[in-house]
């Protein structure tokens, strides 16, 4: 089974916030650092890429998140995003997505939505661990044949 661009999209979106957007306190665990997804704990509807390597930095209230898929195929995407913490869209680069929206829950957990041509296209929640050594994403969208999707995909830190 190949992987299209929505499925990319939500493959994407799953890797793609890290939880607090602010300035962590030091008792608390931080998104900043490189994560790996594991894909032997991670599930989906759609297929599963090989790999997907994300890092992540914070600039006060602003997150930048750099990383690359390789698809099941081997095809490497490259996906990016510079997120403040206001709740409104900003650019994505990622297939089948333009744009993405994150607000802050709680310390530990990001609600996210992600658009295409100011369409919602997934929707989700990326939560930190409290010993900060794992992340995971929740997602929820329609894949490229319009059928649902659906996803938990599990990081560990580098």
């Amino acid at each position: 089974m190949t992987i299209n661009r929505r499925s990319i999209l939500t493959l994407s979106s799953f890797a793609l916030l890290g939880v607090t957007l602010g300035p962590a306190h030091a008792a608390e665990p931080t998104i900043a650092g490189t994560w790996e997804l594991n894909v032997a704990a991670s599930q989906s509807t759609d297929p599963m890429p090989k790999s997907v390597t994300r890092t992540y930095e914070l600039n006060g209230n602003t997150e930048k998140m750099t990383g690359t898929i390789v698809t099941a195929d081997g095809k490497t995407i490259p996906i990016s995003f510079v997120l403040p913490q206001d709740g409104k869209d900003h650019p994505f680069q990622s297939p089948g997505a333009d744009t993405l929206a994150g607000t802050v829950a709680d310390p530990y957990t990001v609600n996210f939505v992600v658009k295409k041509d100011g369409k919602v296209v997934v929707t989700g929640t990326r939560t930190l661990a409290k010993d900060g050594k794992t992340m995971t994403l929740r997602n929820k969208g329609t894949n490229a044949e319009g059928k649902p999707m659906e996803s938990t995909m599990v990081y560990d830190r580098r």
